[in-house]
């Protein structure tokens, strides 16, 4: 079942429901009131297996936020979860709504919310198949303002705070984590792995650390992490606009090309991500079967294509295209 409003989501009577899909985007953020309204009908959903919550947090407090993962961890049945906690930063002609905007985004998300968030994690331990974790920046309208900064806090000690409830999720198969564009450096990023590398069962990976503070060392840490994921069929690998060097990537290209079992690779064509691509590991690799490169909806695609295809065992080569709001 899907609601796209939350007045309608509250009005219907759920309690026996298995799968639900939450999709509050648009430019109406919901508030505090209605953030205690959401998590108190949450409550009722005691049978879900499938929860799929998105929501935009701009006028929810970290009390607010933290209700409702607290009531998602006690929803003890849930196997598929996925959380999509965006932050819309608008940006218009209006140069006192940009202001204002940003306030509210430099303001979001406190130790408080994600040891909630954390918490909610290990308590659903015993049951999550699939996980998926967004905790990022959006772009919703973009116009000319490129000296526009916007401070992120998603830090290292609140990635090893998630990692922690993370690392209770042993029988995890498919985990996506989207941190782009916060304050996450090597320490975080080897906190977040060695939860990772717990999860044996693991057959596909999404990790998304794009425009964060990652070096060489952090890239060292994710190589050997990915390298412990035996079992890993699929990985989506996007670490662009870090602080790794050739150095880095190189060893990223070792791992990727020595997973046995790895079928499906994608990664972004973004920025400094186009030196995975062309590592001689990656061209020589005998196992991935699909490869999809992410890249600009104008970029020029054909050097990267012919780059791809020569991958010894390449049956499938996708592309995504979409467009770069980055300031």
């Amino acid at each position: 079942m899907t609601f796209y409003n939350l007045k309608d989501f509250v009005q219907q009577k759920i309690c026996d429901i298995t799968h639900l899909n939450l999709k509050f985007f648009g430019l109406k953020f919901l508030n505090q009131e209605e953030a205690t309204l959401l998590a108190g009908q949450l409550k009722t959903c005691s049978t879900l297996s499938y929860l799929n919550l998105i929501i935009h947090c701009q006028k929810i407090d970290s009390k607010g936020q933290s209700e409702i993962f607290e009531t998602i961890g006690k929803i003890g049945t849930i196997q598929y979860l996925f959380l999509n906690f965006m932050f819309i930063i608008v940006v218009s002609k209006q140069i006192i709504r940009i202001q204002k905007l940003l306030q509210l985004r430099c303001n979001q998300m406190e130790d408080e919310v994600i040891h909630s968030l954390s918490k909610s994690i290990s308590s659903l331990s015993g049951s999550l198949d699939t996980l998926s974790i967004s905790l990022s920046k959006t772009i919703y309208e973009f116009a000319q303002h490129q000296n526009c900064q916007i401070n992120s806090k998603i830090d290292n000690k609140m990635a090893s705070t998630i990692a922690q409830g993370l690392s209770y999720c042993h029988q995890i198969t498919n985990l996506a984590l989207n941190f782009i564009e916060n304050q996450i450096g090597d320490q975080g990023a080897e906190a977040l792995c060695i939860a990772i590398a717990n999860i044996k069962k693991l057959i596909s990976l999404e990790l998304d650390l794009s425009q964060n503070l990652i070096g060489d060392v952090g890239a060292f840490i994710i190589a050997t992490t990915l390298s412990s994921c035996i079992q890993i069929k699929k990985i989506t690998l996007i670490v662009s606009k870090n602080q790794i060097t050739d150095e880095g990537y190189l060893e990223l290209g070792k791992c990727i090309s020595n997973l046995e079992n790895l079928q499906s690779f994608e990664c972004d064509l973004k920025h400094d991500e186009k030196k995975l691509l062309s590592q001689k590991d990656i061209i020589n690799c005998k196992n991935i079967k699909v490869l999809t490169l992410g890249m600009e909806l104008y970029e020029k695609q054909i050097d990267h294509k012919i780059e791809a295809l020569k991958i010894k065992r390449l049956v499938n080569l996708k592309v995504k295209y979409y467009k770069d709001f980055s300031f």
